[in-house]
């Protein structure tokens, strides 16, 4: 079954089942939901007199109002694509980020590079071409070649 938001008709619908004493695995089989969505709707949305459909219509809706998205900082963003065209890993992007108050997950890089590389073009147009992030740091070097080069 494909995932989809309950409706304030579905809702409805349970609550008339749900006054029959129909099963909630009958009632998910009767609207074309999994059981254990009719079991969460009914867990999150049954109040003191029962399940009203129209309370948890509003319930629900107040619930997704208030999720929303999380987007990420500006600045954070900026951060990231910096580091990334100076080749440093994820990890490292992570690590720093910490350090210097712009936390970003190692594991959200790879899934957002796409849309990052296209907001990269913008942001760097509005920069001023000042400051530590619109330079190019230099290639990290192991210590091993550095005992290499230096002696």
């Amino acid at each position: 079954m494909k995932y989809q938001q309950l409706t304030e008709e579905l809702r409805y619908q349970i609550a008339l089942l749900c006054e029959d004493k129909v099963s909630q695995a009958e009632i998910g089989r009767r609207l074309g939901v999994c059981k254990s969505t009719v079991s969460r709707e009914l867990r999150r949305n049954r109040s003191v007199d029962g399940y009203q459909p129209a309370v948890a219509q509003k319930l629900s809706t107040s619930r997704r109002k208030a999720a929303g998205k999380r987007r990420m900082h500006e600045d954070t963003v900026f951060f990231v694509e910096a580091a990334l065209n100076w080749l440093w890993s994820p990890e490292q992007i992570s690590a720093i980020g910490d350090i210097i108050g712009r936390p970003v997950s190692h594991e959200w890089m790879p899934a957002n590079a796409g849309c990052m590389r296209i907001r990269s073009s913008l942001l760097r147009q509005r920069s001023t071409g000042c400051g530590a992030l619109s330079r190019s740091a230099p290639l990290a070097i192991s210590s091993a070649d550095r005992l290499v080069t230096n002696g």
